[in-house]
């Protein structure tokens, strides 16, 4: 195995690690949060800065694509990531063809560039500070060139994500117990507001786009499941039943739908239910191939369709498909990892990381599969790329 590809292994395990929830971390067997939600990473770095099935529906065949298709104009905004190298993590951002490469900060801690709001360029970052098993973790905000520490160091700071307006940003930590879920209003100023105070755990959150409630998930029926809550009169509502690990809920950007990751049939698979847990279902298009597991499930930003990482042992590559047909478009098949990947702003484009060519840089591509290149080129390991729209800065 050459360096490259050993590098994108360790990055997995490491993303899998951050993101996950791990069984080692939970009081009991009983309430063991899933380890499936690779790809929610991270946080940003400060210069010192830095996880009963029905019927699936008829599956349509892939649509393999050329490689190496001629880019045409790729959409505006610009394409924030990770680039390790030599025992440092940088923070970069660049135009999506790769151009006009600017830093944004660096550190000898680890960063993981976790969450870009929809517009203005905010970015939300985890610095790990010390040894993996002993290393503490602190959730960063940064905002053109103004930084801000949200919330206090604790061992676990996980999924943090902004709401749709980028006025609040939601993420889980243990700094008051196990693990819970915390809200910070930027605009306000104080330390978060803790939304759960749960012995099992709650894990994941993701906000319904109207802000007012969340989905998330908890072990405090025995398995994980997903649960949403309404923040201003604090009520649960359980949306799942599976008796196997349902994990990664992420609300569609018109509210309707629920896509998340569940074990209820085997290996972790792509599913979704409406908005109360209605309909539960195998994600149509998805490969039925059941030496596959599923995970990084992100809905383009108008709806129409859904990425995840189709990932066996020796491999991980990016698939997309049509939610309303079921319609699938894979890049043409290829040895290497993919992983990371992030919608452009207006749904058309993606971005994400792989070592397809033997180094693990970032590539960008339409969404059925054409129009892809390489848009950076070593000697960094670049990986965890956020793609947002320029705006006025908050």
């Amino acid at each position: 195995m050459n360096r490259a590809r050993a590098a994108m292994r360790l990055h997995v395990v490491l993303l899998f690690g951050l993101l996950g929830c791990c069984a080692a971390e939970a009081p009991s067997a009983s309430h063991r949060p899933t380890a499936v939600a690779v790809v929610q990473a991270s946080a940003l770095a400060f210069g010192d800065v830095v996880p009963r099935s029905t019927a699936a529906r008829k599956s349509t065949p892939p649509i393999l694509v050329s490689d190496h298709s001629a880019a045409a104009s790729l959409p505006p905004g610009r394409i924030a990531y990770v680039a390790d190298s030599e025992g440092r993590s940088r923070i970069y951002t660049v135009r999506p063809d790769g151009s006009d490469k600017k830093l944004l900060s660096e550190s000898p801690a680890r960063l993981f560039v976790a969450a870009s709001a929809a517009r203005g360029g905010s970015l939300l970052v985890i610095r790990s500070e010390g040894d993996h098993e002993d290393a503490l973790e602190s959730l960063h905000l940064i905002r053109g060139t103004a930084k801000e520490a949200l919330g206090v160091q604790s061992r676990f700071v996980r999924h943090p994500s902004f709401s749709i307006d980028g006025r609040h940003v939601l993420f889980e930590s243990s700094a008051g117990g196990f693990r819970d879920i915390y809200r910070h209003r930027l605009d306000a100023g104080g330390p978060p507001q803790r939304l759960t105070h749960e012995p099992t755990g709650c894990f994941e959150p993701s906000f319904d786009p109207d802000g007012r409630s969340l989905v998330f998930v908890s072990s405090r029926g025995g398995d994980p499941e997903i649960y949403r809550l309404a923040i201003a009169s604090d009520h649960w509502q359980r949306l799942t039943w599976s008796g196997g690990r349902d994990s990664a809920p992420r609300v569609s950007p018109d509210g309707l739908h629920i896509a998340f990751v569940s074990t209820r049939s085997g290996a972790p698979r792509a599913y979704v239910m409406g908005r109360n847990g209605s309909r539960p279902r195998p994600l149509a298009g998805a490969d039925s191939d059941r030496t596959l597991s599923h995970d990084e499930l992100r809905w383009s930003p108008d709806g129409k369709r859904l990425s995840f990482i189709a990932r066996r042992r020796d491999g991980a590559a990016l698939q997309i498909v049509r939610f309303s047909t079921g319609e699938r478009a894979v890049l043409q098949p290829r040895a290497g990892f993919d992983q990371t990947a992030s919608w452009s702003p207006d749904g058309q484009y993606l971005v994400f990381a792989s070592d397809r060519d033997g180094h693990t840089d970032l590539y960008t591509m339409r969404h059925d599969g054409t129009e892809w290149r390489r848009i950076t080129r070593g000697p960094a390991t670049d990986w965890l790329p956020h793609w947002y729209a320029e705006g006025p800065k908050g």
